[in-house]
């Protein structure tokens, strides 16, 4: 494991362990499976690029029945949010009406790619209930309801587990901060 890594022009350090966040996302499944009602059966819809790898394995630590879908939807240009959502795929909201709808986001900042993706969701959804891995609470700009967190994190630029830097370091199964944040210098002080 390196704990030290270049991405294209950036430099970033290790910052959560896979195992860390291993147990993380086994507590999260069952903390939802503990949150739904006996026999539902939810549609886990992870928002893609980004929240693919913890939706595999989060899909694979919930112990119950469930369906999937997805999404996605894209508010970034390299590193930083756009300010302008872009939705590429829409859920079929005929087949899932009325359904337990369950976002699966890797990393939520500002909250817009949540309340846009929420709106169009509520529509048609019995119940919507959102998990991220990673929340950067002091970004929020818009008012999103998160029901489970794995990690609040403060304003880091983090790539790995499925997050990336230019289209690099999905693959990664730790997670990594870029060296150079403001935040990285104020913590190693």
């Amino acid at each position: 494991m390196d704990d030290v890594i270049r991405l294209d022009d950036k430099t970033f350090v290790l910052y959560k362990h896979s195992q860390e966040i291993h147990n993380k996302v086994q507590e999260l499944a069952n903390k939802l499976k503990e949150l739904l009602p006996a026999n539902t059966v939810p549609v886990f819809v992870p928002i893609l690029k980004g929240a693919f790898v913890f939706a595999a394995d989060f899909i694979r630590a919930y112990k119950g029945p469930c369906e999937i879908d997805f999404i996605k939807a894209s508010s970034y240009t390299k590193d930083k949010s756009s300010g302008e959502l872009t939705v590429h795929v829409s859920l079929d909201n005929v087949k899932w009406k009325g359904r337990t709808i369950v976002l699966l986001d890797g990393i939520v900042d500002t909250g817009l790619t949540l309340s846009k993706l929420i709106e169009d969701i509520e529509q048609f959804a019995g119940r919507i209930v959102v998990i991220t891995l990673f929340d950067k609470h002091k970004e929020r700009k818009h008012n999103v309801n998160i029901d489970l967190v794995g990690f609040k994190i403060p304003s880091l630029f983090i790539v790995g587990y499925g997050m990336d830097y230019k289209g690099l370091g999905r693959n990664l199964p730790h997670v990594y901060i870029h060296k150079e944040t403001e935040e990285w210098i104020d913590m190693q002080t």
